[in-house]
């Protein structure tokens, strides 16, 4: 079984992001996924300089992705367990997203769905 972040950096590498500021993935996105709990969700925004990574419980992280959606390939993270003796421990899933189904996720989070 895979850990969360095994499989981030399989897909970075796979789509050959990013291609600057590397180390937003091998540092920052790495800590986050070590600090996170069962239950937590991300979305994680991966572009050309660097990534950007959102708990969804927070509204101002969330509210940040809105700028980067555009030019990024979105994921979803669910954290589910953890493996002992792994670092970082974290699993789950690593789902991708198109852009819509990213946006749809950020305004449902927000409260900006439409009400009719």
């Amino acid at each position: 079984m895979k850990t969360v972040y095994e499989k981030m950096i399989e897909e970075a590498r796979r789509i050959g992001w990013p291609v600057y500021y590397q180390s937003d993935v091998t540092e920052r996105d790495r800590a986050r996924i070590e600090q996170a709990r069962p239950g937590t969700s991300f979305l994680w925004l991966v572009m050309s300089g660097g990534t950007y990574m959102a708990n969804l419980d927070h509204c101002i992280e969330t509210l940040g992705a809105l700028y980067w959606l555009r030019q990024s390939r979105a994921y979803r993270i669910d954290i589910e367990g953890t493996l002992p003796g792994r670092h970082p421990p974290a699993t789950g899933t690593l789902t991708a997203l198109e852009i819509g189904e990213a946006l749809e996720l950020v305004k449902a989070r927000l409260g900006m769905t439409r009400r009719t």
